[in-house]
């Protein structure tokens, strides 16, 4: 483990209207696990023009560019037990399954794979591997598990299955620009213009890297040796997740102060704003291109594997899948006994393409009252919300294909983007502070909020988009100071409620499951065509929640140089209304369901 650090911070005055500031980031960390590393790259500078008294620009300009390997950490999944504790038997790459020697047989589906030990590819469809002796959910072999599984041999406690091309990078660009003045006396002015960019590629492997497999078969699938049996293995598919987010955000901001004297003294806001974002945003595989073994591209018969056999299971290194980009742009591998080898070229097909914007105006007020000598402080804002949002629908995968090598670049969607969707509402809150005594103040606010949902979810049993999820929150207290100012506690209750939240539920895929059930009573006559009763939304529904609580806060400076802070807080979170859509909807089908002539199916 270690880390590289540097940075830079220079300011400069050019004359007393112009100064401008640079800050500077370089920082790299390699971590505890085999293949960690991480890079960060950042600088920021703004540049400042007052060409008088009451008014200044500012022009900010910033650059980010960070990359990181995906060194999460799981135990591994035992896919091999079974079979060596028969003696890890071995056998022809296309012997058939014997389950009592926990050895399996995988289907027909092409498995190109590149075998990273020696940099050969080769088709493990219909070839034999090994079997655990539990269930694959009940076989994660952790620390203590280890001595039974293999105890010549450390636990890979450093091991980053997703090896070095599990990596995470991004990029930012961001421009703004701020005019701050003061027209009259008391009356304050800022307009804010940013545009930010955001480029965020992730090359992560499939779930199916987290597992020890053991290698039965002495040949390939074409007849020729396999140097690795009789050895652990680990491979996986790769998945790229690419999203390219845009913002443009305007905000005017206006404040104006004011003494009435015995009336008290007051602060008047009011903002507005408008803010363009998006985020298009893609998921493929790693496939042969041209559709050689199915029509669509990213399908499980085009997509490529990488495989690393573990000779040496004492050295966790070799428990990582080989780097996608070891696969070179064109290969050719053999894929059947007795046949020609035949050549592929590579590229990334989209499984998922989405391309989700929103635009939102916003325009609030508020004002802030001190009374009594500044005993009293009042608080008042009121908040008008215009959000108009869309989420293209997912292209056809068959048009996206992306060659490689690999860049950051635009990414391409087809047809017309849908009408948006509206939502419009308004929000009021206040608060008081009283100053009841000279160390003793009391509290109390009330707030109206609101969270407009995305457009990429929708809701059974009509594909409906998410109602907005509104809410309320109270909370009240004492504030004191004590001993001269040392201590100050803070002791406060509050109570939020919250309607239509989106959650996915246990219970969900109401949808899916309908649908099956009716295909089968459908097949088997017990039901007619005008009576199926059929669904479409996601897996989220929708749900109330309400929650209470309570927090005490006490900061106690005991010396000039000492301070202790203790925090103490209770929560009590209670969901109702569970599954709005989902419990009616299969109220609906469930007579169906449950007829005497579907419960014998």
């Amino acid at each position: 483990m270690g880390f590289f650090r540097a940075t830079l911070d220079h300011h400069q005055k050019l004359s007393e209207q112009v100064a401008f500031r640079l800050n500077a980031l370089q920082h790299t960390t390699r971590g505890w696990q085999e293949d960690s590393a991480a890079k960060n790259q950042r600088w920021h500078l703004a540049g400042t023009y007052r060409p008088g008294r009451t008014i200044s620009l500012r022009i900010e300009v910033e650059y980010g560019h960070g990359k990181s390997t995906l060194t999460r950490f799981y135990a591994p999944f035992d896919n091999v037990s079974l079979w060596k504790a028969s003696g890890a038997p071995l056998g022809a790459g296309l012997a058939n399954a014997n389950a009592l020697l926990g050895i399996g047989k995988r289907t027909v589906n092409t498995r190109l794979t590149f075998v990273g030990n020696d940099q050969t590819f080769h088709n493990f469809a219909q070839t034999v591997f090994s079997q655990p002796t539990a269930q694959r959910v009940n076989s994660v072999v952790l620390p203590g598990d280890w001595a039974a599984f293999d105890g010549k041999n450390p636990f890979p406690e450093r091991a980053s299955f997703s090896g070095p091309g599990g990596t995470s990078e991004y990029k930012q660009k961001s421009l703004g620009a701020v005019m701050e003045a003061e027209p009259f006396r008391q009356l304050f002015i800022e307009l804010a213009a940013v545009n930010d960019l955001r480029d965020h590629d992730v090359y992560d492997t499939t779930h199916d890297v987290y597992r020890v497999l053991g290698e039965p078969g002495t040949t390939y699938r074409e007849g020729t040796p396999n140097p690795f049996a009789g050895n652990y293995y680990v491979d996986t598919r790769w998945v790229l997740r690419r999203e390219r987010s845009g913002g443009e955000r305007f905000r005017l901001t206006a404040s104006y102060q004011f003494d009435w004297g015995k009336w008290g003294r007051h602060q008047i806001s009011a903002l507005t704003s408008r803010d363009n974002t998006g985020n298009p945003r893609s998921v493929g595989f790693l496939v042969a291109a041209g559709s050689p073994f199915n029509a669509q591209p990213q399908n499980a018969n085009n997509q490529l594997w990488t495989r690393r056999y573990i000779t040496n299971p004492a050295d966790t290194s070799q428990y990582a899948a080989p780097d996608f980009r070891r696969i070179p742009a064109s290969f050719s591998v053999v894929t059947d006994q007795g046949a020609a080898p035949r050549t592929f070229t590579t590229a990334w097909s989209n499984n998922e393409l989405n391309d989700q914007w929103a635009h939102t105006t916003a325009r609030l007020g508020a004002l802030q009252s001190y009374f009594l000598k500044d005993r009293l402080v009042a608080t008042a804002g009121w908040r008008l919300t215009e959000l108009a949002s869309f989420a293209r629908p997912t292209n056809n995968p068959n048009t996206q294909l992306a060659s490689r090598p690999d860049s950051f670049g635009a990414l391409r969607f087809v047809g017309e983007a849908p009408a948006p969707t509206r939502y419009d509402f308004e929000r009021i809150s206040f608060g008081v502070v009283g100053k009841t005594t000279r160390g003793l103040s009391v509290y109390y606010n009330y707030s109206e909020n609101g969270q407009p949902p995305g457009s990429t979810q929708t809701l059974i049993p009509d594909g409906s988009g998410f109602p907005m999820n509104a809410g309320e929150g109270k909370d009240y207290g004492v504030m004191s100071s004590l001993f001269g100012g040392r201590v100050f506690v803070r002791t406060g209750w509050f109570t939020t409620s919250s309607v239509d939240q989106s959650s996915a539920f246990g219970a969900s895929n109401v949808a899916g499951r309908n649908d099956r059930i009716m295909d089968v009573l459908l097949a088997n006559n017990l039901i007619t065509a005008a009576k199926v009763v059929r669904y479409v939304g996601g897996d989220f529904d929708l749900a109330d929640l309400a929650t209470k609580g309570y927090e005490v806060n006490l900061t106690g400076n005991v010396t000039p140089s000492w301070r202790v802070i203790i925090n103490v807080a209770k929560t009590r979170s209670v969901q109702t209304n569970m599954l709005k859509r989902s419990r009616p909807a299969a109220a609906l089908v469930m007579p169906s369901w449950q007829t005497a002539g579907a419960q014998t199916l």
